[in-house]
């Protein structure tokens, strides 16, 4: 293959790619539309022409498509490429170069045409003709995007754009607690899942959205899955986390015309890039295959692909045997494979955060200050063997009252383990750990 030439391989890989990331199709329905690219080989030209006019393409389709070819069409020639598994090296070279091929595709075709014009001696019409290709090929960089802009009314967004430009990509989300994400060496990591620990009642829901509410701040997509039926309490949670008001104002109502405007300004920046899914419509609680599914799902039909995956929470998601210690083990098994698996050949890997129930010894745990450890994990221990980071939530009753909790990392295969830190809580207000407020450490 020469460098930058939109080869028939290649073309046929562009079918393969527009198969697992549907947003390139409208890429290249506006360069043929604009003529600024085009399927010359007859097996990819035909993959294109399928693909273009199934509601929701699949390799699997397009293999069925294909036994309505007939004997003598040239298409059926690399059907056997064409229909093969993917190189996803390939596709990512193809993705990564699909303007230069446009371009280069375009000149050649421009040139040719312009070529018979000189030969007819239509002189001007071929250097007219070979000009205007030109300026299409340069105004390929910024193909789809229409440069205009109302200057003060995006003044706001380039500012924010320009101090979180530098963490939209990050391989790290931060946690929200500074000692952590120390430990951590910058935060949750792709391609890991982290684990909350605590006792029932003490905050591990809330524990969870802070790390949605602090993703979406740092411009990431993220995919908020509760297990305990309807995703209602996790949503107002999210809306009192972003008003700064009081859950019980929300569920109410009663929430000021500013603070609403406040709260959608904000979001503008972020459009699509939380979904909350419950499981109230299904008749038990889902296994692991069901979130491949809903997965493949949010990325077929919404082109949603999420940076942070949260699971509220992993102890809920069933698992084939009799003993409840083995089913566990088997769920989070699962967890940290979803934790670890990669959507798409482009697709970083997402930040994994679930959570597990560690059992009062007794009625009084909540009145003595103690700390948990994974050895504390409810059922079996090693259901939460395999995951890369667990920290425990610790509180008391008198601490409860107080608004104050004490975190704990138990386990990090990243860095340091048995950093204790006491943050505030604002649970009233959505939030396990008030932002606003001081971190402390706690000496071991």
């Amino acid at each position: 293959m020469q460098g930058g030439e939109f080869t028939p391989h290649m073309q046929r890989v562009l079918v393969h790619l527009c198969i697992e990331d549907r947003s390139v199709i409208q890429l290249i329905q506006q360069l043929e539309s604009e003529r600024l690219l085009a399927f010359t080989d007859p097996t990819a030209a035909w993959g294109w022409a399928t693909l273009t006019r199934l509601e929701r393409p699949t390799r699997s389709q397009l293999e069925n498509e294909s036994l309505k070819i007939s004997q003598g069409d040239p298409s059926r020639i690399h059907l056997l490429h064409l229909l093969g598994e993917p190189v996803y090296s390939d596709m990512d070279y193809v993705h990564g170069n699909l303007i230069d091929f446009a371009r280069i595709q375009t000149y050649r075709a421009a040139f040719d045409e312009a070529a018979q014009l000189w030969n007819r001696g239509e002189h001007q019409q071929s250097m007219d003709y070979m000009s205007t290709r030109i300026d299409e090929i340069r105004r390929l960089g910024g193909i789809g995007v229409r440069d205009e802009t109302w200057y003060a009314e995006t003044y706001e967004d380039r500012w924010d754009d320009r101090r979180m430009g530098a963490h939209s990509s990050l391989d790290q989300v931060p946690t929200g607690i500074e000692l952590f994400d120390r430990a951590l060496g910058g935060g949750a990591r792709r391609g890991a899942t982290h684990v909350w620990l605590a006792y029932s009642g003490v905050g591990k829901s809330f524990a969870l959205v802070d790390q949605g509410v602090g993703a979406l701040r740092m411009r990431q997509r993220v995919a908020h899955f509760v297990l305990e039926g309807g995703s209602r309490y996790i949503l107002e949670r999210y809306d009192a986390a972003f008003t700064g008001l009081k859950t019980s104002l929300i569920r109410r109502g009663d929430v000021d015309r500013a603070s609403v405007e406040r709260v959608m300004n904000e979001l503008r920046l972020y459009k699509k890039n939380l979904v909350l899914r419950g499981t109230s419509d299904l008749r038990g609680q889902p296994d692991i295959s069901w979130f491949y599914a809903e997965l493949d799902r949010l990325k077929d039909d919404e082109n949603f692909i999420p940076d942070v995956l949260v699971i509220d929470y992993g102890d809920l998601i069933s698992a084939e045997g009799k003993d409840e210690r083995v089913t566990q083990i088997r769920a989070w098994e699962g967890v940290h494979k979803l934790g670890e698996y990669r959507i798409s050949p482009r697709h970083p890997g997402w930040v994994m955060w679930s959570a597990t129930q560690a059992v009062r010894p007794n009625p009084g745990a909540d009145e003595r200050e103690h700390w948990l450890y994974p050895r504390d994990i409810g059922e079996a221990w090693g259901k939460v063997k395999p995951c890369e980071f667990i920290a425990s939530i610790n509180r008391t009753s008198e601490e409860k009252v107080g608004d104050r909790a004490r975190v704990m990392i138990g386990k990090n295969r990243f860095g340091a383990e048995g950093v204790r830190v006491r943050v505030s809580t604002n649970y009233s207000m959505g939030r396990f750990i008030d932002p606003l407020a001081v971190q402390e450490a706690v000496g071991a």
